[in-house]
């Protein structure tokens, strides 16, 4: 019996990842518009590459003790808020975006 809840388990924590990661994935180009108006396009396009960069060194540092990413996601919000970018619903997109890419 526990053999079927950990398959389960797994089925419904895969389907919502990807659920979650196409959402993200689908939010960026409206994020980046509505961002783009407040700090313009060289502004979001900054904060899009540090996102990045550190999604990939998370990644590198913790992916091997961090297997739910839980480490990872704090490590990328409290170097983002140490450059003092506020770590809004619309940078949480970039960096599910930055996942979903490192990914693929």
């Amino acid at each position: 019996m526990t053999e079927l809840w950990e398959i389960a388990a797994a089925v419904v924590g895969g389907a919502l990842a990807g659920v979650l990661a196409y959402a993200a994935h689908a939010l960026v180009p409206a994020l980046r518009i509505w961002l783009e108006e407040r700090i313009g396009s060289e502004g979001v396009a900054a904060v899009e590459r540090i996102v990045a960069v550190l999604v990939k060194s998370a990644d590198q540092l913790f992916k091997d003790v961090d297997p739910d990413g839980t480490m990872r996601n704090r490590y990328v919000k409290q170097e983002l808020e140490q450059l003092e970018i506020a770590v809004s619903g619309h940078v949480n997109a970039m960096i599910e975006a930055a996942v979903l890419d490192l990914k693929r």
